[in-house]
């Protein structure tokens, strides 16, 4: 068997494990945990996908130039689970020299803006040692991320040059979508902050901070001297400051992810449900209530800027 069908072989191992998840914040904590750098399912399908891009049966298509290729392994079919293979090159440095930019650390490279109607699992594997791919979660190095049905956005990488290895579902994704010039309409729902692009951006360092509380060396260390602890992070001072507020809604609107959040209130003791309750400035007995009711009225305020 040659690289590349040891590389088909093992993907669809993979799929036919995964195939009934859905991409999402969620499976792509997970994914990084359990499938991510060390274990023996990321290890085999990256050193193939190199092999691959090496010798020139992956990610071959030129889109703007050698900086930025593309390629589609296998089609969806029974076989595949219904996936679709596509492998994918970027190098930021190459994409700063052809638009005429300095090719430095700081420079963003964007691809082709698209949807993903169905979600994305895509396996991120950097051939230079600091490269890495924006993913819903932040900028990602060696791993996974998990764009959810229904996301749009440019690909973007920074720091040099990698591979995502992407499995599409049906094989669905559209580059014939408009990119959203502002996001002026998502900041307009009541009562909900949707965690964007920009926003992932923004709280990269509060939610890598809520990460390290996966460790119970560093629970301890942040209990002991909570400022001091923060203080190692490259947080903002009002992101340092709604933390130890505990002010969920603040977090959430300074970039934090309420996946990466629930490490924070689960290291106090505290449960999903009462961070819930507390957001929506409700008791946790009248949350519960609420919610055993059948949740909030859809009737209402359904726009901040139309609410007068």
């Amino acid at each position: 068997m040659n690289a590349r069908e040891e590389l088909i072989e093992k993907s669809i191992a993979f799929l036919g494990e995964f195939k009934n998840r859905t991409a999402g914040a969620e499976l792509e904590i997970w994914l990084n945990e359990h499938c991510g750098p060390g274990s023996e399912l990321y290890e085999d399908l990256a050193r193939l996908i190199r092999q691959g891009v090496e010798e020139g049966w992956a990610a071959d298509v030129e889109i703007s130039g050698k900086h930025y290729r593309r390629s589609r392994l296998v089609e969806p079919s029974e076989r595949t689970h219904y996936f679709s293979l596509t492998t994918v090159f970027m190098d930021s440095y190459g994409g700063a020299e052809a638009l005429g930019h300095t090719p430095d650390a700081d420079y963003v490279f964007r691809g082709d803006y698209h949807l993903h109607p169905y979600g994305e699992l895509n396996l991120v594997v950097p051939l230079d040692p600091d490269a890495q791919l924006m993913g819903p979660l932040g900028w990602r190095s060696a791993g996974w991320t998990a764009p959810s049905p229904g996301s749009h956005h440019y690909p973007e990488a920074r720091r040099g040059r990698l591979i995502a290895y992407f499995f599409l579902p049906a094989g669905r994704i559209s580059y014939d979508i408009s990119p959203l010039q502002h996001h002026s309409e998502l900041d307009d729902i009541p009562g909900t902050v949707v965690f964007t692009a920009k926003r992932s951006k923004q709280g990269y360092w509060v939610n890598q901070f809520c990460m390290s509380l996966m460790k119970e060396v560093n629970r301890e260390r942040f209990r002991a001297n909570e400022r001091a602890y923060l203080d190692d992070w490259k947080m903002t001072e009002e992101q340092k400051q709604a933390v130890m507020a505990r002010d969920w809604n603040k977090l959430l609107s300074l970039g934090g992810n309420i996946y990466f959040l629930a490490k924070l209130f689960f290291t106090d003791g505290n449960t999903f449900q009462y961070a819930a309750s507390q957001m929506t400035n409700m008791s946790e007995d009248d949350y519960v209530a609420m919610m055993l009711a059948g949740g909030r009225s859809p009737e209402g305020v359904r726009s901040i800027s139309k609410r007068n």
